[in-house]
């Protein structure tokens, strides 16, 4: 009982989602502000993003801490508290692979007792999957973890 519990609150935990930005965006440039869209599932939760070079599977620099709003929005019957912001990505977190093109890999989680929860993150239309089941009336826990949606727990996001 007790490991389907701790089951349970995770998949809740990890259900939390950004949609903005999202997978294989271009950006104007690498100097470009990044906007931040999501929903975390407390009040008051320091949401971290960070980054790394395309491919570079080496170590996460941190690059803003958010928090999540004081005050819930009802989401197809379930309380979400919003996220949101924008962001500057390091230059130290892009890979200059080809001369028209950098491309920089984004995550954001959060701290848990149990550890780290990566927030799923989304393609342009995972993201608009998510959308559509809002506006179906779905759940924003359902929704952020539709597997129609194609959830991932990291992005890459391009500029030249």
């Amino acid at each position: 009982m007790q490991s389907r519990t701790i089951a349970v609150l995770f998949a809740l935990v990890s259900s939390a989602c950004v949609t903005d930005p999202y997978h294989n965006q271009f950006l104007p440039s690498k100097a470009s502000s990044v906007a931040v869209q999501g929903f975390a599932l407390s009040a008051s939760t320091d949401v971290f993003a960070q980054c790394r070079p395309y491919l570079s599977s080496g170590a996460w620099t941190n690059i803003k801490k958010f928090t999540s709003s004081t005050s819930a929005i009802n989401v197809g019957g379930d309380n979400v508290y919003s996220i949101s912001g924008s962001m500057l990505v390091p230059s130290n977190c892009w890979l200059q692979w080809h001369p028209s093109q950098a491309t920089t890999e984004i995550r954001f989680y959060q701290n848990t007792t149990n550890g780290t929860a990566t927030y799923q993150m989304y393609d342009k239309a995972g993201r608009q999957c998510v959308y559509a089941n809002i506006g179906d009336g779905k759940g924003a826990i359902a929704s952020g973890l539709d597997s129609n949606c194609h959830p991932l727990g990291s992005i890459y996001i391009h500029a030249p």
